[in-house]
């Protein structure tokens, strides 16, 4: 029985294996130059996804090709701005839509490009740069208005009389966070022994604790005014207002929404006592960062020739609607927060390649829908989870050939990709110096499955600098960068991925 039950599983994998193999072809190792979507290539695409599960025997023939019926050509914001209005317009009338971008930055004040409850499963939508093209998912640039004053550039933020330490800023290229460090204070990253300690422990509705801790000497509430504790551990990362340090306790006020590290003590991790880390975070103008007082006003260092605001919404979003197939190409997305690209249902494809995603706070990319393919494509400096194929029952999946860097800058316990869905190809992919895992596959204990999953995962690359996270070598909980294979799969193939540079991670976890 043992060698039939074995025989038996091998003859599955090996027919998965197979069903999934002729894709790697189709891939190139390194984003090129963008090309206009090709219907023999698509065709092959198609025709190897119908081999990835024996059922898949009904997905369409891609008729989408260069033959399009209607082209909308943007050069200036005006024309960027009109998309809102005209792609849904014009998906009433045309069935192959083109949209080319010419070179330029433009500025997505709004969540962009919305098709809500409409149903054109005949409808091709293709959306591609011409040249280099970015797409900033903000107001506007923060320097054009700003004063320049004892080496800062100063202007009204208008944010209110509250800050909000998880506010994301970038010069188009990388994050620049409003919380800055200030290494008078010697705050640094700490590892803490104990738990935080509720003042009034059978109160629900008191948010006030203390942590025994010397990063500080004694400080009064006028003192801490400008500081705040950074606090993280395997699922919660936070800002909590410091009210003063008395005795050696750090008092401090957290958000009504978090409950500070009430970690279960069955847990297996041998670290669970020291898992806390904190820093302390002054708000004071600094040359390393963004500074915003209480009138809203912003100091932002001279060295940047522009900082840019990363708070408004997604670019493509296509909300309880259905079209045959959507393409999006040679576009750098910068800022956002929320998904860049939202799309949950096509009746062939949809195509995301050659594209540059930057500095994110939250998804780059989500697809509920079925027969995705994410390729060639750059995300670097992203807050959380990047890529998101969900739990919603969706299948034939190919992520090949992306490059993911310095993702998950808000150390959650999320993935630079997700994937929850049947016959997914994670292939050829480069993963650099990430403070999140690689890869999450599957569904975690608690969730229900929607449907079969199940994956391959190959021919990747995970490593990490000699360097990199060197602030948190010891025993903390930081099992990020590699692969975790959730409790709830059908069928998961990992092979040929090559991982290296975690010797400064923790000890063993993750």
């Amino acid at each position: 029985m043992k060698i039939d039950k074995g025989l038996f599983i091998s003859i599955n994998i090996l027919v998965i294996f197979s069903l999934f193999t002729g894709a790697l072809a189709l891939f190139g190792n390194n984003i090129t130059e963008v090309t206009k979507w090709d219907k023999k290539e698509i065709v092959k695409i198609e025709n190897r996804l119908r081999r990835l599960d024996k059922e898949s025997i009904t997905i369409p023939l891609m008729e989408f090709d260069s033959n399009y019926d209607f082209t909308i050509t943007v050069r200036n914001k005006e024309d960027f701005d009109n998309l809102t209005v005209l792609i849904p317009q014009k998906l009433q009338d045309y069935k192959n839509i083109l949209v080319e971008i010419e070179e330029g930055t433009y500025f997505s004040t709004t969540d962009h490009i919305l098709i809500n409850n409409q149903i054109h499963p005949d409808c091709g939508l293709s959306i591609t740069g011409n040249g280099d093209v970015t797409i900033m998912a903000t107001s506007h640039n923060l320097m054009e208005e700003a004063k320049i004053y004892d080496g800062y550039a100063i202007t009204d933020v208008l944010i209110g009389d509250t800050v909000n330490p998880n506010e994301v800023f970038t010069d188009g290229e990388n994050l620049i966070h409003l919380s800055v460090i200030d290494d008078s204070i010697n705050s640094g990253i700490k590892f803490v022994d104990r738990l935080f300690e509720k003042i009034k422990p059978n109160d629900r509705k008191d948010c006030h604790y203390k942590l025994k801790c010397d990063i500080l000497p004694d400080k009064s509430a006028d003192e801490c005014k400008n500081l705040w504790l950074w606090a993280t551990h395997s699922w919660i990362s936070s800002y909590e207002k410091i009210d003063s340090i008395v005795d050696g306790y750090i008092y401090l006020t957290a958000n009504s929404d978090v409950e500070l590290y009430q970690c279960p003590l069955n847990t297996d991790y041998t670290s669970w006592k020291i898992m806390p880390r904190i820093k302390i975070v002054n708000h004071g103008p600094s040359n390393n960062g963004v500074y915003v007082d209480k009138n809203g006003l912003a100091y932002l260092p001279k060295k940047y020739a522009s900082i840019f605001k990363c708070d408004k919404g997604a670019f493509l979003n296509i909300e309880n609607s259905e079209l045959k197939c959507i393409e999006v190409a040679g576009i750098k997305f910068v800022g956002g927060n929320a998904p860049v690209i939202d799309i949950n249902r096509v009746t062939d494809y949809v195509y995301i390649h050659d594209c540059d995603f930057t500095s994110q706070q939250d998804l780059s990319i989500r697809l509920g829908t079925d027969n995705g393919i994410v390729r060639n494509n750059a995300f670097r400096n992203s807050m959380g989870t990047v890529i998101d194929i969900p739990n919603k029952g969706c299948r034939n999946h190919v992520i090949s050939n992306n490059r993911f860097t310095n993702c998950g800058n808000r150390l959650l316990n999320q993935g630079c990709i997700k994937a929850a869905a049947d016959s997914v190809l994670i292939s050829g992919n480069v993963f650099h110096n990430n403070l999140i895992s690689a890869l999450n596959v599957g569904v975690w204990h608690g969730a229900k499955p929607q449907g079969r999953i199940s994956s391959i995962v190959e021919d990747n690359f995970i490593y990490n600098d000699d360097e990199f996270l060197k602030d948190y070598i010891g025993k903390s909980l930081l099992d990020v960068s590699m692969l975790y294979v959730y409790t709830k799969n059908d069928n998961v193939i990992i092979r040929r991925n090559r991982l290296h540079g975690f010797r400064t991670l923790a000890s063993g976890n993750g």
